[in-house]
């Protein structure tokens, strides 16, 4: 399963027109894991095999996310056993660090990721939430991975659903989800600042 099958301007390297694709499946060191390639802006391949995202053939990983910033930095999240995590990437691809839980209190129920990064490296990831307060989250990190804006913070409650995000080249994003309407399911969004705060009520983008 290519990751929404789409390459995603917060998937793309905003400077030369680059791009990475994550997928869920067989390969190297896991028959069941999440693998991702780079790509330059012609199509022709960065790295000369498919890279491993997960650390661990423990678990089944899936829903893969990917972001790549100007310098061709890559960041993966996938979710295993109910919990959301993310795995860093630099420019030649190789990891860096090891993965982290993006809740990283434990207590929660989290699936499906969608993450966007900044040109410098900033990344956002927002997930879906069924366990302690159902709805979609949000969290915000710095290149090294460090948590930005505190503990995870709410987007939307209740239903809400298949979060996806865009950033900005300065770090603003905007977070849209699917929710039950008065007229059927909703799709709204949400504008957000670089430091997490909000910029604005969330407002229906679909017309029914």
């Amino acid at each position: 399963n290519l990751d929404r099958a789409k390459t995603l301007l917060n998937r793309m390297n905003r400077s030369t027109g680059g791009f990475v694709i994550a997928w869920q499946g067989e390969g190297p060191g896991d028959t069941a894991g999440i693998f991702m390639r780079r790509f330059g802006a012609t199509g022709v391949a960065l790295d000369a095999a498919d890279l491993r995202v997960n650390s661990t053939d423990a678990g089944t990983e899936q829903n893969p996310a990917v972001a790549m910033d100007t310098s061709n930095r890559v960041v993966a999240a996938f979710d295993v056993a109910n919990k959301v995590y993310f795995q860093r990437f630099d420019a030649a691809g190789a990891t860096q660090g090891s993965r982290s839980m993006v809740d990283s209190t434990g207590l929660g129920s989290n699936s499906s990721a969608a993450i966007g990064m900044d040109d410098s490296g900033r990344f956002f990831i927002a997930y879906r939430e069924t366990n302690v307060i159902p709805g979609i989250w949000a969290r915000g990190f710095d290149a090294a991975g460090v948590p930005q804006t505190g503990l995870p913070f709410s987007v939307a409650t209740g239903d809400a659903t298949s979060p996806s995000i865009a950033t900005h080249a300065n770090g603003d994003f905007v977070v849209a989800y699917e929710k039950t309407g008065a007229d059927g399911t909703e799709i709204l969004a949400r504008q957000y600042n670089a430091n997490g705060s909000t910029n604005g009520a969330a407002f229906t983008v679909n017309q029914h």
